[in-house]
């Protein structure tokens, strides 16, 4: 059961949304019950072009060549989880360590995570390991230990991993 501030809080996203506010629409997606009233207002964001809308509707679609656009649409904006995410399903190893690189420079922690895995350079990999487990990325911390010859470090950065990282490590990313 929603408490009554939660209850005010989703009415008045409700509101906005209604009145036209493109980021209101997506947040009242979010966190709609009603899964086709939730679908709507993702949509709805989406060709209003707010572009966590349109990375979401991304996430959410079935069709490969229709789910690739969308994560073009929101990668050309500069969105970074969009950036990743297009680099991780490209078949071109350029376009996907580019967009790995942009989304990584500019903090984005699981292209962090995801360029030192790719790299074939061991010293680039654990300076990209090293980065993303500096910002709580558990499976960044377990490679780093597992990979340092160095005995304190090692089980520092394993006993970091088993300590957990960040919330984004919940699903690997």
């Amino acid at each position: 059961m929603l408490s009554k501030d939660a209850v005010k809080r989703v009415s008045r996203l409700e509101e906005k949304a209604l009145q036209g506010n493109a980021r209101a629409m997506y947040e009242y997606a979010i966190v709609c019950d009603n899964s086709g009233e939730r679908e709507y207002w993702l949509q709805k964001s989406a060709r209003e072009k707010y572009v966590p809308a349109i990375h979401e509707c991304a996430i959410r679609c079935d069709d490969p060549v229709e789910r690739r656009r969308w994560l073009r649409e929101a990668a050309d904006e500069g969105y970074f989880p969009a950036m990743c995410d297009l680099g991780a399903e490209s078949n071109d190893a350029n376009e996907r360590k580019r967009l790995l690189r942009e989304a990584a420079y500019r903090g984005h922690v699981p292209a962090m995570y995801d360029l030192g895995m790719e790299s074939e350079d061991s010293g680039e990999k654990r300076r990209w390991l090293r980065k993303a487990a500096e910002e709580g990325h558990a499976l960044a911390k377990y490679h780093l230990g597992m990979e340092s010859e160095d005995p304190v470090e090692r089980r520092r950065w394993l006993g970091e991993a088993l300590d957990g990282g960040s919330d984004t490590e919940i699903d690997g990313r």
